[in-house]
This record gives structure tokens, sequence and C-alpha cells, in this order.
């Protein structure tokens, strides 16, 4: 037995080595004795891979201990060597005594290798369990093998049959792999946590829509869109990809996965020339196809090049004029390439489309915020008429507020944000503007705790950003 200072942590390492002491059958007891106790002071420290290297040494007197093999080859795991894991396990595999953690331990280990194909192929010889399921669920979508991945799910889900995240992947990822099935799972998802349902609405919508068509390679189309409403463009891609695979003519489907490819393209986007090889075959097979220009114009923006960008959207305008949103997208690229009078015009048209709408007004009106330019003769009127149209929506109270903030205005700034954030706490652009207004008025403390926040909501953001900046310059 173990001696009573050892942790028992150290049980299971230590007493089949002390038996084999007391048995007294070790060829060279001081020498394995004296590795023991190295082995002892490794795990106390923490020292996995002292650890592996240690009982390497023991079993250069004890090779046939495939039990020992297998501990060191999890050491040596945790370690970071994942080669010596690999050695030591298939040294206890072929000895025959390999456990079913020890199996899993092989298969993690190829994976920290990159040899997926070897991981999957180990993880396979172990009993199902939900670990081992998901690992194997997670190394299908790596290797873009997504109805296998489907199935590690199913099989998942016999271990955990109430876990509404198992239901909610699996909902997610049939989807794209068999959209008549997918709103089964994505039901069960919601109804054993109802806050999906507002996240998972567009997907089934999409979902209802294809299905109800009758055409499998729109149903793939608008499955593609709803999982990249969920911001799984690995997904979304396959969905696309099937698309065109079953419709090789479906011009919209090939620009969607133009657009896929361009939010997987692991170079900047202003580099990449990702998705124009799918993005030219929609322009051949469909140049009179509205999504297919507008798609060509979100790509040439990405790039920089305004003026190509402005021809597509152009082209899109004169397929569809009464169209608001795409004329308050001219507009918008007009006013980047610097021509501010011709993007006033351009927003002013898309509003007399539709007046009713306060989106194009507020649009007018932040325009006007962000260059600065007619605050009072064009900003504060057109964000005035967006509030009598939408008096409750954050978004224009915020902008308002901001208006305030830039004519120095500053009482009535904090009045309209505070309104605003009491309908949207969350609301990270008035949490920004607020922190500004503060800092403005001298309320330091309060501009710090506003600033801290809209940082917190908005990480990855540009308002995120703009707080963080303001932080760094106002509280270092």
């Amino acid at each position: 037995m173990a001696k009573p200072w050892v942790p028992v942590v150290l049980g299971r390492i230590f007493i089949p080595l002390l038996l084999l002491l007391a048995l007294g059958i070790a060829p060279r007891p001081r020498v394995v004795d004296q590795t023991i106790k190295q082995i002892q002071y490794a795990v106390s420290f923490g020292s996995n891979l002292a650890v592996a290297e240690d009982l390497s040494q023991v079993l250069d007197y004890f090779p046939g201990r495939a039990d020992l093999h297998e501990l060191a080859g999890r050491y040596a795991l945790k370690g970071g060597d994942a080669e010596m894991a690999i050695a030591h396990l298939l040294e206890a595999d072929q000895q025959g005594e390999l456990s079913s953690d020890g199996q899993i331990a092989l298969g993690d280990a190829y994976k920290e290798t990159g040899d997926l194909s070897q991981a999957v192929h180990a993880w396979k010889e172990a009993p199902g369990s939900l670990g081992l399921y998901q690992r194997l669920e997670k190394t299908h979508l790596l290797r873009g093998e997504y109805d296998a991945a489907a199935e590690d799910l199913k099989d998942a889900l016999a271990f955990s049959p109430n876990d509404p995240q198992l239901y909610y992947r699996l909902g997610v990822l049939t989807a794209v792999t068999a959209p008549e099935e997918a709103s089964t799972y994505l039901k069960e998802a919601t109804q054993r946590d109802p806050s999906l349902a507002a996240k998972l609405q567009p997907l089934n919508d999409g979902l209802s829509l294809g299905l109800v068509k009758g055409d499998p390679a729109y149903a793939y189309l608008l499955a593609g869109r709803g999982v990249a409403s969920l911001d799984r463009w690995d997904l979304a891609a396959e969905a696309f990809l099937r698309a065109v695979k079953m419709r090789p003519d479906y011009a919209e489907a090939w620009a969607f996965l133009s657009e896929a490819r361009q939010h997987l393209s692991e170079q900047p986007v202003s580099l990449s020339r990702e998705g124009l090889k799918e993005l030219q075959t929609a322009l051949l097979l469909d140049s009179d196809s509205v999504v297919v220009n507008i798609f060509a114009a979100l790509y040439w923006q990405r790039r920089g090049d305004y003026d190509q960008a402005l021809e597509y959207l152009q082209d899109a305008s004169s397929l569809e004029p009464d169209s608001p949103e795409l004329l308050a997208e001219i507009a918008n690229t007009y006013a980047t390439m610097g021509d501010l009078p011709t993007a006033l015009d351009y927003y002013r048209k898309a509003i007399d489309i539709d007046p009713k709408d306060p989106m194009y007004w507020r649009i007018l009106g932040e325009f006007s915020l962000y260059y600065q330019a007619q605050i009072r003769e064009v900003g504060l009127p057109a964000i005035r008429q967006a509030l009598i149209l939408g008096p409750d929506d954050p978004a224009n109270l915020d902008s308002m507020g901001y208006a305030f903030f830039l004519l120095e205005d500053y009482s009535n700034a904090e009045r309209f944000l505070l309104r605003a954030l009491s309908l949207d706490p969350g609301y990270a652009s008035a949490r920004l503007h607020l922190g500004m207004n503060y800092l403005m008025g001298g309320e330091v403390s309060s501009a710090r705790e506003q600033l801290t926040l809209a940082k917190t909501l908005s990480p990855d953001g540009n308002v995120g950003e703009r707080a963080q900046r303001l932080l760094a310059r106002y509280f270092p």
C-alpha cells in the first residue's frame, strides 16, 4: 500500500509500482524507488510531462505493464507532448489492455497532432458516451463532414435527452443536411429553452417557406440564409454549395455562396479575392438579378473599390427603382466617396419613396451627424421626424441625444439618452454617447461608468472600440 503521506491523488499512480516492489519482482528496486520519488515530486508540482518521462524510465524495467504505459501516455498528453502520449497509449493498446478512458485519450492525442482521421478512428473504438460523441461532432465539423456530425449529435442525445443545446446544435446542423428534419429538433430546443425562440425564428421561417415551395435547391438556399443569421457561415456555405450542386444555373445561390466564402476567408477582406469566382459565375448566369448585383456591390465595397460597387448598386436600383433600401445604400456609397451633396440627394429620394418609415429619416439624420454637416438644418429635423414616427425606438432617441450633444446642448442630450436607456438598458451606443456627454459636463465618475458599460456591451464592435479609446485617453 502507498505510504500515508502520499497524496490521495497519487494513489492510482503508485499502487501498481509499490506492489511490484513489495513482491520483490523489480530487477533494480533502488533505481525504481528513486524514480518513484521523482514522480512524487513531479506530481506535487503539477509537472505532468516530468511524470510521463519518469514513468518512461520505470517502464524500462517493466515493459509489459500496459497500465503504466497508459498512465504515462495520459500524463504526456496533459503535459503537451502528444507524440509521447501516442507512443505509450499505442503500446498499451497493442498489449490489449487500453481502457476506455485511455482510448479516448489516444484520440485526443491524435487530434493534438492534427491527425483528425486517426483521432476519429481511436474514439470510435471506445464505448459510447456523451463526451465521446461531442468530440466526434466537433471533429467531423472541422473536417466538413456535416452528415456524420449530425449522427454524432443524435447519438449524444441518447445520453442527455433533455439538453436544449444538443437539440439546438442538431437542429441547426440538420437544416443544411436534412432540412425536412430540422424543424423537429429546433422545436424541441425552444420547448426546453424558450429563450432560443427569437434567435431561431429566421431559420424556422426559412425552413418552413423552403419546404412549402417544394424546391430542394431553394430550401437549401433559405436554410443557408437562416444559419448565416446565427453567424454559422461554415454551415451556410455548405447549404449554398448543396443548392448549386442541385441547380448549377441558380445565380442567387452562387451569389450567396460567394458571400459565405468571404466570411470564411482567413485573409483580410480588403486583400482577399475569396468568393470572386462564385460571384462571377452568378453574374454570368443572371446579371439582371437584384440579389446578385447587391452582392457584387458589397464585394467591391469591402475592397474599397467604391466606383465599381456604385455601378452594381445603380444596376440593382434600375431593376428595382422603388426600393428605398437601395437608394439609401447608394447614398451611403457616395458619402464614403466624399460626395456629400449627391449622398444627401439619394437619402432624400429614399425618404420620398417611403416617408412614413422612421428608419430612413434617422439614417438621413445620422448621415448629417456623422459628417457633422448641416446638423441644425438637416440632421436635427430629420431625427425629429423619425421620433414622431417612432417615439419608442431607442435608436431614434439615441440619435436625438447625440445631435444635441454635438450642438453642445448637454442637458437635452442627457434627457434623450436616458430615455433611450430606459427603453433598452443594453443599448451600447446610448451608453457611449451618455458617457461622452458626462465627460463634457465634467461628471467624471458617471462618464467612466457609462463608457465602461458601452465597452462591455460592445466588446468587438465600433461602439466598444470608441469607448475603449476614450477610457484609455481620459482614464489611463
